[in-house]
């Protein structure tokens, strides 16, 4: 999931805001509707990506099945895989439809951009419960079963590299889950700031 990554260009809606004179206020409200329109398309890109996380807990699932018969250990993987194809279909069912394309004409700028704000923040709060915990989940699994065949072979390092790479890759996760929540905050607040500049404006 990505975030704003034009604070410094043309298209920057704050600088948009801040230096537009109010008589061209139409035109920037425009750019911020194009603003919610990218925010839009990239939260249904999201949402379509986030569907390749069944495909590889299956994977997983089906490598574990291939290493072990303990029961134990199945039906930890079994349970992973449950856990990703519900959670999809609760984050996208949470998620909502589209709206339609005359109810969009209808809507105003802002509260088109608040939506879809507040839709990015929904699958914020989605991501690390339905997408990555059973990621998590299938991901220590192999590991507690890899880690038990190393030592069995002499070989207790042999899954350290597989380790750290899970390691280093749920870190860069937070961070970058962080991150995209300090941007949506961050938009947010320019979209009160609109709105109260509007009300004093309309005053």
């Amino acid at each position: 999931m990505t975030g704003p990554n034009q604070a410094n260009g043309e298209n920057d809606p704050q600088k948009l805001w801040q230096n537009q004179p109010r008589e061209e206020t139409t035109l920037t409200l425009k750019l911020i509707r194009q603003r919610a329109q990218e925010l839009h398309t990239r939260t249904r890109r999201e949402l379509l990506s986030n569907l390749a996380m069944i495909p590889v807990v299956a994977a997983g699932a089906w490598l574990g099945f291939i290493e072990t018969h303990d029961s134990g250990f199945r039906s930890v993987l079994v349970a992973a895989l449950v856990w990703a194809v519900a959670g999809q279909y609760l984050v996208h069912r949470g998620m909502g439809s589209a709206t339609a394309p005359e109810r969009s004409a209808l809507m105003t700028g802002l509260d088109f951009y608040r939506r879809e704000i507040t839709r990015r923040r929904n699958l914020l709060a989605r991501f690390l419960q339905w997408t990555v915990g059973p990621i998590i989940l299938c991901i220590g699994t192999l590991i507690l079963l890899f880690s038990g065949m190393a030592r069995a072979v002499g070989k207790p390092g042999a899954v350290l590299p597989f380790t750290t790479l899970g390691v280093i890759w749920f870190v860069l996760v937070l961070v970058l889950r962080s991150r995209h929540q300090r941007e949506l905050k961050a938009e947010l607040d320019l979209l009160n700031q609109m709105e109260s500049a509007g009300k004093r404006t309309a005053g």
